[in-house]
């Protein structure tokens, strides 16, 4: 009690005074945001359809929205503008846009002061929701005014409503599992339907960084050309428990897995939010490297790793979208949850644990539990780096035969329609190996989640 009305008179003053600051700033940003806007007067003028993202917002949509918008728009030219801040975003995504016809893609960044306050949360003012708001506003006026006759305008949400549209399935998957759903599967029909070339940074940059990764690999010893593998362990720690539960394990877990790629002719390129120690650094030398091992910018480093590998391997999170929208083969460990894949795409589920510490049977997890996004079961666990190990061995396998038909469809067949199934997504053997009894491996144990 006495807490509480401690808190009162210091809520009801951060309320008053956060408010009254958003009502000052608000129309200094409009001013900043038209002067930026400005700035990019030409290309406004030869925009056939002008897109404004603000939310949902981040790193992964800052690919994922351009990207729609170049498969679903023919014939005409896409301006599209991301409302960008100091978090969560790589403002280099811009050059991968460089060299791709009919799209032009312009960070726009928003005038606001933002302190980090926890994990949890951050205080931001002017507050966000009524500045974008303002913001589109502004650039639709903006847009009208400058823009040639018959120009389009949209949020990047209108352009997601359209592309759902245009998929009779994913509208009514919208209406069963929510609209984040019927735009990953959207997405996913998408990628497999309308090809595009693939997005690349400009050739004197992809010289350059070539040329590092090959130094750093030839330093360590190694005779031949490496291939290149991008690792993508995400760590993220969100408010949100469903976004933790994507997250993968350590990078310690995925060593053996790293010596098996190093000895088949691989280089391994690690992004996300895991961090070398020394002593990881020191033993793997050019075969485990990162953005500090080449003295690189790490932003263009990301990309380059996530754009030219030969496969990719990671979480389900951010760093699996350009990988994804190149079309490169992918092995996804730590999978969650099971409903979701890509095409060119192998998966190898966490281990489902229920409350009372059984295994969940694996019928179930595929079939009952893949729409299961908050884990209601009970918990997931982390694969073991012997699971991991075993699954790059059978994907290097794979990959030499990757027309060939699957040859756990009967399994696959489980999971219930969706960006699994529709994208032509496939389980890795090894978990089929471990899980399904009638190979007769035992279940994995890994950490918890």
């Amino acid at each position: 009690m006495i807490k509480k009305l401690f808190l009162f008179p210091v809520q009801m003053g951060w309320l008053i005074f956060s408010r009254a600051v958003t009502l000052l700033l608000l129309p200094v940003s409009g001013v900043v945001w038209l002067c930026r806007l400005v700035g990019h007067y030409p290309k406004f003028r030869i925009a056939d359809r002008v897109v404004l993202m603000t939310k949902p917002s981040g790193f992964s949509y800052s690919i994922h929205g351009p990207d729609v918008a170049r498969r679903m728009v023919s014939g005409e030219h896409v301006l599209f503008l991301i409302a960008s801040w100091r978090y969560d975003f790589n403002p280099e995504v811009e050059k991968l846009w460089r060299d791709i016809k009919d799209i032009e893609v312009v960070f726009i960044p928003r005038l606001l002061f933002v302190r980090q306050l926890s994990e949890k949360g951050r205080m931001i003012l002017p507050f966000l929701k009524p500045h974008d708001s303002m913001v589109q506003w502004l650039t639709r006026r903006f847009v009208r005014l400058v823009g040639r006759e018959g120009v389009r305008f949209q949020s990047l949400m209108d352009l997601y409503d359209e592309m759902v549209e245009a998929h009779t399935d994913s509208t009514s998957d919208s209406k069963l599992w929510g609209k984040d759903y019927a735009i990953f599967t959207s997405y996913a029909d998408m990628l497999m339907r309308r090809s595009v070339p693939p997005l690349r940074l400009p050739v004197d940059i992809r010289n350059d960084f070539e040329r590092k990764f090959h130094e750093a690999w030839h330093a360590s010893g190694y005779k031949e050309k490496p291939k290149l593998c991008c690792l993508y362990l995400r760590c993220e720690k969100p408010f949100s428990k469903i976004a933790r539960l994507r997250n993968g394990s350590e990078l310690s877990s995925v060593l053996p897995a790293i010596r098996l790629l190093n000895a088949a002719g691989y280089q391994v390129a690690l992004t996300g939010d895991r961090e070398m120690s020394p002593e990881i650094r020191q033993e793997f030398g050019g075969g485990l490297i990162d953005d500090v091992t080449i003295n690189s910018d790490r932003n263009i480093y990301q990309l380059y790793a996530a754009s030219e590998a030969d496969f990719f391997m990671g979480n389900n999170g951010g760093g699996v979208t350009l990988p994804t929208s190149n079309g490169i083969p992918c092995l996804f460990i730590d999978w969650f949850p099971v409903v979701y894949g890509f095409n060119h795409s192998w998966l190898y589920f966490k281990s489902a644990i229920y409350k009372d510490g059984s295994p969940v049977p694996y019928d179930r997890v595929l079939e009952e539990h893949a729409f299961d996004f908050t884990c209601s079961f009970g918990t997931l666990s982390h694969i073991t780096e012997e699971e991991i190990a075993e699954a790059v061995e059978f994907f290097l396998q794979d990959l030499k035969k990757m027309d060939a038909p699957d040859p756990h469809a009967d399994v696959a067949a489980l999971i219930p329609d969706g960006p699994f199934r529709r994208s032509g997504a496939r389980i890795s053997p090894a978990w089929v190996r471990r899980n399904v009894p009638e190979q007769g491996v035992p279940l994995g144990t890994g950490k918890p989640v």
